[in-house]
């Protein structure tokens, strides 16, 4: 399977609707998350039965804040925040600080996906540089920065073990903007020695996260060519692996409560993405965020000790304008590409004119944003050249929607075939143009299949 490499961290689209799943048991503990309803990347909390959800980062503009992962202590969070960079603030929003320094985009380096060790001595995180991603490790200070051995390729989602001594996360192979294969699961120790794979080459696996007693694990699968994924929980050697029930919702971002009894993730129906939760041993799953938002990466609250770890006291970063108008351009786009990469062959008129309009939508919105970038190099011009190439496409595949839902509404099948195959070329006559885009100017990666 190809899998195209490409991301920018900003806003993305808000999507669809659906229903909500049958009721199961609430968790009562408090959720972290990645949410764009406040129109960029910001991070939020919400209770596990949906209430008292409230904005913990006030970065303005379009900015990427998000990813975030709670202290063993639950007194603080630590998340991906200004230039691509990470930093630490207060459970409450308070007193950010920033860990990591990046000079994007001068400098091509991007640090994210951060998890606390069980002591808060450490983070470990990801670090996208010259094409490649590696586990990292920092001290909350922003000391004793090392790199773990880790393979070479794209390297992602860091967890701690619960006794701190290894670290699961997901690798690839490849560089750059394009890799081959699925991904599988590693696991490190933390004290250096070879990583050793947890899963097998067959089997796709991302986004690990321990369970409390460290004897389990449980991770996303997406299923072929990324287009429904499934919640699958594996005993901390690779045996015994079982699928999570979930109902119909396509899962990733696993995250285990601190007692062990739940599960929380991101699911999508009907190409929204929202933040739900399950019980561990599986069955009916509950919403806990709702709306039209876009909602992901949820982390738990845990209870214990105050811990004495210090904060650093420099102030976070903002990013650069060029990196929110190049991050909201590409993110946006390749977000809507991954919702439409399947509807086409399924949707009705009504659905296929409303996802013409989102494209229009979207393609005036980029090319707006791209006019205004202020470049004075030939990548920086280029990289512009590349999204405006990639806006012309856009335009093309609102035209093949809007002709694909006027054949529906007519009944008539051989033409809704033939727009449905113009749909797929447009999409990649829009993808690859802004894949390029992302390479060239070093925008960090996530993962879309074509």
């Amino acid at each position: 399977m190809l899998t195209i490499i490409v991301c920018g961290l900003a806003w993305l689209l808000s999507l669809g609707s659906g229903t909500s799943p049958a009721a199961a048991s609430v968790q009562t503990g408090t959720l972290a998350f990645t949410s764009l309803r406040a129109g960029a990347a910001q991070v939020f909390a919400v209770n596990g039965d949906g209430s008292d959800l409230r904005r913990l980062t006030q970065t303005p503009g379009a900015a990427f804040e998000g990813s975030p992962a709670f202290s063993s202590d639950g007194r603080r969070i630590a998340y991906g925040c200004g230039n691509f960079e990470l930093c630490i603030m207060n459970a409450d929003g308070s007193s950010p600080t920033r860990v990591t320094t990046n000079d994007w985009p001068r400098e091509f380096r991007y640090d994210r996906d951060p998890a606390w060790s069980p002591d808060g001595t450490k983070l470990a995180f990801t670090r996208t540089s010259r094409g490649r991603s590696a586990i990292w490790i920092v001290n909350p200070d922003g000391s004793g920065l090392r790199q773990l051995p880790t393979p070479r390729g794209h390297n992602a989602n860091p967890a701690f073990s619960p006794d701190g001594t290894r670290i699961a996360f997901d690798y690839v192979p490849g560089s750059g903007v394009t890799s081959m294969g699925g991904k599988r699961l590693y696991v490190v120790g933390v004290d250096g020695g070879a990583a050793q794979p947890l899963t097998g080459e067959d089997d796709s696996a991302e986004d690990p996260a321990w369970s409390p007693d460290g004897a389990r694990l449980v991770f996303s699968r997406p299923g072929f060519d990324d287009a429904f994924a499934r919640l699958v929980v594996v005993n901390a050697d690779g045996t015994a692996e079982r699928r999570l029930a979930t109902g119909t919702l396509s899962a990733t971002n696993p995250a285990w409560s601190p007692d062990g009894t739940t599960i929380a993730f991101a699911g999508r129906r009907s190409g929204r993405l929202l933040i739900y939760s399950v019980a561990a041993g599986g069955g009916p799953a509950t919403r806990v965020t709702s709306g039209r938002a876009t909602d992901l990466d949820p982390a738990w609250q845990p209870s214990g000790s105050p811990s004495e770890v210090p904060v650093p006291a420099a102030p976070p970063s903002k990013a650069t304008a060029e990196a929110r108008i190049a991050g909201s351009v590409l993110r946006t786009i390749v977000e809507l590409l991954a919702e439409l990469k399947s509807d086409p062959a399924t949707s009705n008129a009504g659905e296929a004119a409303t996802a013409a309009g989102r494209v229009r939508g979207t393609a005036r919105q980029a090319r707006s944003a791209t006019t205004k970038l202020r470049v004075g190099t030939a990548r920086g011009r280029q990289v512009r050249r590349l999204l405006l190439d990639g806006m012309r496409a856009a335009d093309g595949l609102a035209a093949d929607l809007s002709a694909l839902s006027r054949s529906l509404r007519r009944h008539d099948a051989r033409a809704a075939r033939k727009h449905r195959k113009a749909i797929f070329g447009d999409g990649v006559g829009l993808f690859f143009p802004l894949s390029e885009a992302a390479e060239r100017a070093g925008v960090p990666h996530a993962d879309i299949a074509l």
